[in-house]
């Protein structure tokens, strides 16, 4: 009997190991196919994204237009009001120098004396704001609806009538979108502000006059608060990101986009490292055009040539890469929810 069950025990044993081995061996083989399609789902999504850009490279004469009505609007609503600050204040420029000891220590009275110019600027600056706001959020509605096209449809042919038609639709939808979303980070950093002061101010009153211990504290903690808000800051960013693609590709309003933007994340956290892949793309190009200006920059005349040459090409590739963005972004979101991306096939 004992025997019995020393051999049932030692065949369970052995059973045992033989399934964890299994059942690791398993794992590893699920671990390494889940990397392969993962690192192929990005490979795919940014060849998608390339020719989906290249499809409509109309977008790229769009974005050049509208950074040339940025640098317009720049100075009618900045460089104007400017203008008419300095002329209204010749007389004061000119003694500036008596003046200036003046104002520095009474600034009360520059205010007071200026208000209606500090108004002035300040208004221009807030109208400025705004239209160059409400015109990235218009323009950004009619590129991501003509890429939500381009890969419904393999056979869409861009045009300007459907890009604003595009835009009129999304705008007000991307408008409420952005709101809440702003709202909603801004509202959350602010708790977590409160809490995280709460948290210091007690670290502080224990570690008050210990030294060595009270400089690593704070410094642990200006490292960890530094830290911290740049990951909430890119992580708002990509959820702002997506929950945009979201709502335009699937056409739903504010709330459900959010809810769907957050359990989208949730469910699938390799969609943060794709964005922070595009991200640090579009950074390396914007790194690699400053390191060929450079060169040119010590150059008196030809040099100086070449660097404009250099400017407006970049400027154009970086449109360029804006639209490769957006256009992997969509790819990615329709292939890893299960829905076909047409687009035609370019080289690239």
């Amino acid at each position: 009997m004992c025997y019995f069950t020393h051999t049932t025990g030692w065949e369970f044993t052995q059973t045992e190991k033989a399934r964890k081995r299994e059942i690791d061996y398993f794992a590893r083989a699920y671990l390494k196919y889940s990397f392969k399609k993962g690192r192929l789902m990005i490979l795919e999504s940014i060849k998608e994204g390339f020719n989906l850009a290249n499809q409509n490279l109309q977008l790229v004469l769009i974005r050049i237009t509208v950074t040339i009505i940025n640098l317009v609007s720049f100075f009618i609503f900045l460089a104007v009001p400017l203008v008419i600050a300095v002329l209204y204040m010749g007389f004061d420029l000119a003694h500036a120098g008596q003046l200036l000891p003046y104002l520095v220590g009474n600034p009360f009275e520059f205010i007071s004396r200026y208000l209606g110019l500090i108004l002035l600027i300040g208004s221009s600056f807030l109208l400025y704001l705004t239209f160059v706001s409400i015109l990235f959020l218009y323009v950004l509605g009619g590129t991501l609806g003509v890429l939500r096209a381009s890969t419904e449809n393999i056979g869409y042919k861009f045009s300007l009538s459907s890009f604003f038609m595009e835009a009129k639709q999304n705008f007000g939808r991307l408008f409420r979108l952005i709101f809440f979303v702003f709202l909603g980070c801004t509202a959350l950093f602010i708790a977590l502000a409160v809490f995280g002061g709460i948290f210091i101010v007690i670290v502080q009153v224990l570690t008050a006059g210990r030294g060595v211990m009270e400089v690593f504290f704070n410094s642990f903690l200006m490292v960890s608060i530094t830290t911290f808000s740049i990951i909430y800051i890119l992580a708002c960013l990509v959820f702002s990101a997506y929950s945009m693609v979201i709502s335009v590709t699937n056409g739903t309003d504010s709330m459900d986009c959010i809810k769907r933007t957050f359990d989208f994340l949730k469910q699938k956290p390799g969609a943060f490292l794709f964005f922070f892949i595009l991200l640090i793309g579009g950074g390396s190009v914007n790194f690699m055009f400053f390191i060929l200006k450079m060169p040119f920059s010590m150059v008196p005349v030809l040099g100086q040539m070449m660097n404009i040459v250099l400017t407006l090409f970049s400027a154009v590739f970086q449109s360029y890469i804006v639209i490769v963005i957006w256009s992997s972004l969509i790819a990615y979101y329709l292939k890893i929810t299960g829905r076909p991306v047409n687009s035609a096939v370019y080289e690239i």
